[in-house]
Formats: C-alpha cells, sequence, structure tokens
C-alpha cells in the first residue's frame, strides 16, 4: 500500500518518462526506419552480388502501375521475380555473347515480330489485337523526341523488360536445342516400357536347407578363394580391437580411510 501510494504521488514523474519513450520511439522510427548503422537502405534483394535497393523497387513499381487496378501483392511478386531473373538471365547471357542489338528490340517492339509484354501491354480490350494505331503514335513520338516524362520513363523500363524476356528465351532455346534423343534411342526407350515378360519363380531360403544336405570341404573352400581374392585382399593391414574403459572422475566427497594391520612380514636383506 505505501508503494502503491508514493507512485500517485508521484504519477507526474510517471507520464513524463512514458511520454519521453513514446517520443523517443516516434523519432527513431522516423529518423532511421529501415537503415543500416550506416544510413543506408539495406538491399531488398540479393542475387549473385546484384543488389536492388528499395527505392528502385518503389520506383519501379510507380512506373508500370500508376494507375492501375493491379493488386499490390500481383505487381510486386512480379517486380521481385524480374529483377531475380534479370540478374540471372544477364550474367549468362553475357558469358555466352548473347543480347539484343537495337534492330531486334525495335522489332519487338514496333515490329512483326513483337515482345510477348507488347502484345498484352497494348491490345485492345474488345478484340485481343494488338493497337497497331498506338503503337505507331507511340513510335513516332519517339522519334519526334517528344516523348512526356512519365511515358519516357515507363518505355525505358520496359524496354529493359522486353531485353530480359528475349535474353531468357534465347537461353531457353538454346539449352533445348542442345539436348538431342537419336531416333534408335527413343524407339530402345518404347521397346523397353512396352514389352511385357512372364515368368514363375520359386523362392527358396536359406534356412530352410537341411545342412546335412550340404558338404562343405577344404577344397570347395580354396576353390571359392581363389576365384574371389579380390574381394578379400586389404592394401593395408587392419586389426579389429575390442577394449573397454572406465573414467575415473574426481569426486568432492571423501571416502572413509580403515587401517588394517599388515600382513606383510619384514624380510631381512643380508640373509637373501
Amino acid at each position: 500500500m505505501a508503494l502503491i501510494g508514493k507512485i500517485r504521488k508521484h504519477s507526474w514523474l510517471l507520464i513524463v518518462l512514458i511520454g519521453g519513450a513514446l517520443a523517443g520511439f516516434v523519432i527513431m522510427d522516423m529518423t532511421g526506419s529501415g537503415l543500416t548503422s550506416g544510413g543506408q537502405i539495406p538491399a531488398l534483394v540479393e542475387v549473385d552480388g546484384e543488389k536492388v535497393d528499395w527505392n528502385e523497387f518503389q520506383n519501379a513499381e510507380r512506373i508500370l502501375y500508376t494507375g492501375s487496378t493491379t493488386d499490390v501483392f500481383s505487381r510486386r511478386n512480379y517486380l521481385y521475380n524480374y529483377y531475380v531473373d534479370k540478374a540471372l538471365v544477364n550474367k549468362e547471357a553475357d558469358a555466352l555473347g548473347l543480347g539484343v542489338p537495337v534492330e531486334e528490340l525495335m522489332d519487338l517492339q514496333f515490329g512483326n515480330n513483337l515482345s510477348p509484354l507488347i502484345q498484352q501491354r497494348f491490345a485492345n480490350p474488345n478484340t485481343g489485337a494488338v493497337d497497331r494505331t498506338q503503337l505507331n503514335s507511340i513510335k513516332q513520338t519517339i522519334d519526334q523526341g517528344q516523348l512526356t516524362p512519365n511515358l519516357r520513363e515507363y518505355w525505358a523500363h520496359q524496354e529493359k523488360e522486353i531485353i530480359t524476356e528475349r535474353l531468357t528465351n534465347k537461353l531457353t532455346t538454346l539449352v533445348s536445342k542442345g539436348l538431342y534423343t537419336p531416333t534408335w534411342m527413343v524407339e530402345a526407350n518404347n521397346a523397353d516400357q512396352t514389352v511385357r515378360t512372364d515368368f514363375l519363380y520359386v523362392r527358396v531360403p536359406y534356412e530352410e536347407v537341411p545342412e546335412t544336405d550340404v558338404k562343405v570341404t577344404d577344397s570347395d573352400l580354396k576353390n571359392y578363394l581363389s576365384q574371389h581374392q579380390g574381394e578379400y585382399h586389404n592394401d593395408e593391414e587392419t586389426r579389429t580391437v575390442n577394449f573397454l574403459t572406465f573414467d575415473v572422475l574426481p569426486t568432492k566427497k571423501i571416502a572413509p580411510i580403515s587401517w588394517k594391520k599388515s600382513m606383510v612380514k619384514s624380510v631381512n636383506l643380508a640373509s637373501l
């Protein structure tokens, strides 16, 4: 009761301490939320040494999905997979000398071999076909250098997506074309899987054979050993040792000492 009375008497001090703690948490969250000890934003994802920070990820989400009704989980999942694929694909493509030249990139955006991304994003919602009028208008605007800042950001990021998608397709094709199964192997595998064989067998357990029916002589053993010498040959001489150990550990207890009369008689060394 005395303690409760003291707390009530100094309740203003308790309120000040709680308020100070809350203010400290708010200030810490405003100044250091998501920051490392060095004041830098940690990487959102790191793939084979290539890092993508949170600002870059948010900027890409803003560029691609401003005004979009796509749910947050779907678009962030797409962007995450894109950055992972980009890091892996670019490394392998550089090692193999694969690339997407400017002519091919323009064909993927405005030509006859449109990228799946272009086909999806610039499809007419009524017919499902690509809106060539819109694409030609964008190409003309690009050629004239009259792109708006928002469209310029969008198209620049989309080109990176198209390049990653195209390199992925090239790597997949390269691997698939490198795997070839000859016709004779296909036919052999098909025959092995379709041919059926029926047979009957009888299992006689070893323990069911009476010992009196089988006689093993020394010559039989010698013949067997001579035919299976490799199975019993060791390059290094080995020994099998069975032993038992007793651990003697110290204890705090002192065993009682008992005195017994010695039964050993004295021996006169001079008489020996």
